[in-house]
């Protein structure tokens, strides 16, 4: 199977909570809290999303109960939403709610152009992803069932979901999506999960992914090996150095938006590491004698 590179270079546009709307706190709002709580209960589905993202925007964890009512949507991208948003609010309370519609088997099926990217999501998906934003790690077992799942975006969710509960024992289980045959983005979550992780054992398997043509798989190599403190792959990364790539750091996502390069992104992890731009050891300078010690 020829995998699909187009989903793995888009993917940092949508990861990690794959849904109607992308949430961030502190965004601008819709509208005011009292609109949308007239709203959120409307029987328009786009209406209903609004209202959510509003309330995400102005941070308005009080009312999680309101949203975490729509858990029970008929309509599943208004479930999606919901479950994504209480996620980003930090609604530990309705984490056992949460893991109930993990087994949820809902998808959104026939988008078309760019919309058709998102085909096959689950409200299962979006489930693991937000019980990863929330540190549940209670449900780190059923999490991983979605590992395996036909949905990239199961797959996906589920293997970043993990690397944040740092459910190492399921390290050995996520490796197996470095070699995912159909989207990058799959390869892209598995290996900054194992960064993540600091499962070391898995940085040569990683460090190939360096010279993979799809530029999401390599930004998260970089950033993995970096997390695992690879410093035995320095000359393989410092030939990243030069490549032009733009990527957002996943660790930074989805807080910033800001794209560095490839290369500064090398950069910053050898400055961390203490070698220089040849992914050589740089060393320390002589200390400095106070002319005062020698008189």
């Amino acid at each position: 199977m020829k995998r699909n590179i187009a989903v793995g270079v888009v993917w940092l546009m949508l990861f990690p909570g794959v849904c109607a709307a992308q949430h961030e706190i502190d965004a601008k709002p819709h509208m005011t809290i009292e609109e949308a709580m007239r709203t959120l209960h409307s029987d328009q589905p786009q209406a209903q999303m609004d209202a959510i993202d509003t309330l995400v925007s102005l941070g308005a964890k009080d009312k999680a109960a309101e949203i975490a009512s729509l858990l029970n949507s008929t309509n599943s991208v208004v479930k999606m939403d919901a479950v994504s948003a209480l996620g980003t609010l930090g609604a530990t309370t309705y984490a056992p709610e949460i893991a109930k519609l993990l087994k949820d088997p809902e998808r959104l099926e026939g988008g078309e152009g760019f919309a058709s990217l998102l085909n096959g999501i689950s409200v299962g998906s979006v489930a693991a992803q937000a019980l990863g934003q929330l540190g549940a790690k209670q449900y780190s077992a059923d999490i991983a069932l979605l590992l395996t799942d036909k949905s990239v975006f199961a797959r996906s969710n589920s293997a970043i979901a993990l690397g944040k509960l740092h459910a190492r024992e399921y390290a050995k289980q996520i490796a197996v999506l470095l070699e995912d045959q159909e989207a990058g983005g799959v390869i892209t979550s598995a290996a900054f999960a194992l960064g993540q992780l600091g499962a070391k054992e898995y940085a040569k398997n990683i460090a190939d992914l360096l010279e993979d043509p799809d530029e999401s798989v390599r930004c998260a190599a970089v950033e993995a090996l970096g997390q695992m403190e690879a410093k035995e792959y320095a000359s393989a990364l410092a030939k990243r150095i030069s490549d032009p790539t733009s990527c957002i750091p996943l660790s930074q996502w989805p807080k910033t938006d800001k794209k560095i390069s490839l290369g500064a992104m090398v950069e910053q992890i050898f400055r961390a590491w203490g070698v220089d731009s040849s992914g050589g050891r740089v060393s320390q300078p002589a200390p400095v004698s106070d002319p005062a010690s020698s008189q």
